[in-house]
């Protein structure tokens, strides 16, 4: 997921290729409940939070739906019960939302 969706950004002269900010907030959605250290699933759920909304309030979140949509059922059965589990509700809408757009 993560290098089948990208973005070229340049910084200082160097043009690097990133994973886009959608793919990135979805993926950290489907891995957090696999770390082991209690601050990092913390820091994975408060980056995915907020570049997911972020990508939301911006023109991308056609990103987010074509993303989420690609995904295979049983990731995106993932993402939702991670989802479910700490209690984003807000989220979860959206991309339930997304599976019919």
């Amino acid at each position: 997921m993560l290098t089948d969706n990208t973005i070229k950004v340049k910084a200082e002269g160097i043009t690097l290729t990133i994973p886009h900010p959608a793919a990135y907030a979805l993926h950290k959605f489907i891995i957090f409940k696999r770390r082991k250290n209690k601050d990092k699933v913390d820091r994975d759920i408060e980056t995915a939070k907020r570049v997911f909304m972020q990508t939301m309030e911006s023109s991308s979140r056609a990103s987010i739906v074509r993303i989420y949509n690609s995904l295979h059922s049983k990731w995106r059965k993932t993402i939702i019960d991670n989802l479910k589990g700490i209690k984003e509700n807000d989220i979860i809408a959206e991309l339930e939302g997304a599976k019919t757009v």
